[in-house]
């Protein structure tokens, strides 16, 4: 597995990234409750999720397409994916 994908960002009303790779948007659907839309989609559903250490966050969903969580404050995470060639780590 590689990176496919990484964020860091501030939560809040309006979600202010801070620095990322293969992220397209941040979208926040309630309170402390954020859908990471993926840039270009992964090849396949075989997907790993690492957050910063210390991080709480409840992972709600993961697909190809886009993972939703539950956090508060500035979030940092890290998606990892079968290799298809598009790498990069923060």
């Amino acid at each position: 597995m590689s990176c496919k994908g990484w964020v860091d960002f501030v939560g809040g009303n309006i979600p202010e990234i801070k620095d990322s790779f293969n992220v397209s948007e941040i979208e926040r659907v309630g309170k402390g409750d954020y859908i990471v839309h993926w840039e270009v989609p992964f090849g396949n559903p075989n997907i790993q999720i690492n957050s910063s250490e210390g991080m709480s966050a409840i992972l709600e969903e993961i697909s190809r397409e886009k993972v939703r969580l539950k956090a508060a404050g500035r979030i940092a995470m890290i998606a990892y994916g079968d290799d298809d060639g598009k790498t990069n780590t923060p």
